[in-house]
Formats: structure tokens, sequence, C-alpha cells
């Protein structure tokens, strides 16, 4: 009788520690689902924080391209009424000039990088 209850105690003790394995793997796996979820909360917020950047950077580069656009206006009227009157375009104004062609060519290239990465990345 005493092997029989050896046997049993045995099976019990091996039954009772399988649960423990079966138990500690589902503690692992809710544990690695909280992380997970916390990761794409973190994700969720970072991503919403690169959106609105991209939104106000290309908003920024156009305002930008404005600006630069209504210098150009100005240089081309003063360059204008300087040939009418026949003087020299000041040395500074064609500086000048140069400047806001090479802002103009940066800031048309930084919305074309913002719209490339949205047309790829919808993030509306």
């Amino acid at each position: 009788m005493s092997t029989l209850k050896n046997v049993a105690n045995k099976l019990f003790k091996v039954e009772l520690e399988s649960h423990k394995v079966e138990l500690a793997l589902t503690d692992d796996i809710k544990k690695l689902i909280s992380e997970a979820n916390n990761l794409k909360n973190q994700y969720d917020g970072a991503a919403m924080s690169a959106v609105n950047n991209l939104k106000e950077a290309k908003r920024l580069a156009g305002n930008w391209r404005d600006n630069l656009s209504q210098a150009n206006n100005l240089i081309i009227n003063l360059t204008q009424k300087a040939n009418e009157l026949g003087v020299d375009i000041p040395k500074e104004v064609l500086n000048y000039k140069e400047l806001v062609t090479k802002g103009a060519k940066d800031a048309d290239n930084f919305v074309k990088i913002i719209n490339k990465i949205q047309s790829e990345v919808p993030l509306n």
C-alpha cells in the first residue's frame, strides 16, 4: 500500500508542478502583452507628434517660401527702377538675390520631402 501511496504522491506532485509551469507561462504572456500595449501607446504618441511636427514644418516652409517670394518681387522691382534710372544695382541687392534664390530652392525641396513622406506614409 505504501508503494501505491508513493506513486500517487509523486503523480500529484508532478501534476502540481506542471500547473505551476503553466501558470508561470501565463504570467509571462500577460506581462509581455502588457508591455506590448505600453509600447503601442508610446508609439501612438510618437507618431502623432511626428504627424504634427511634419504639418508644422510644411506650414513653416510654405511661409518661408512666401517670404522669399515677396523679397524676390521687391528685388525685381528695385532692379527695374534702377535700370530705368540708369543707376547701378547695389551689390548688397545682388547678394540678397542669391540668398533669396537659394533659400527658395531649399524651401521648395523641404516641402517636396515632406510631401514625399506624407504620400508614402499616410499621416492624416
